[in-house]
């Protein structure tokens, strides 16, 4: 009876959030949807919202149809350099969630 809480840019450490997925199957019990921007001269990554870095989503969505994981997915993101938190940071996350196919689109 145990279930893991699966964070997607976290796994790029190891390998890839789809096959984790793929992996986890029925054991995974919810995601934490955060992407990561490509890696600085220093090679530092920054965290972003999905559909800003280097995650494959459509890969993602795939493999959560492929276990049948139809749970929610919490966003994680910090606003990009020189910008602030705010409604329109939400917006612009829940916007690029929406077009990677994450959310379903506005009513």
């Amino acid at each position: 009876a145990v279930g893991v809480y699966l964070d997607t840019a976290n796994v790029l450490h190891s390998g890839y959030p789809h096959d984790f997925i793929r992996t986890l199957g029925t054991h995974l019990v919810r995601l934490h949807g955060k992407d990561l921007l490509p890696a600085d001269a220093q090679g530092r990554q920054a965290s972003t919202w999905p559909g800003q870095g280097v995650i494959d989503w459509a890969e993602v969505v795939a493999a959560c149809a492929e276990v049948g994981y139809a749970g929610w997915m919490a966003l994680e993101f910090g606003p990009p350099a020189g910008q602030s938190y705010g409604a329109g940071l939400c917006r612009a996350a829940v916007a690029s969630a929406r077009q990677v196919g994450i959310l379903p689109a506005a009513r």
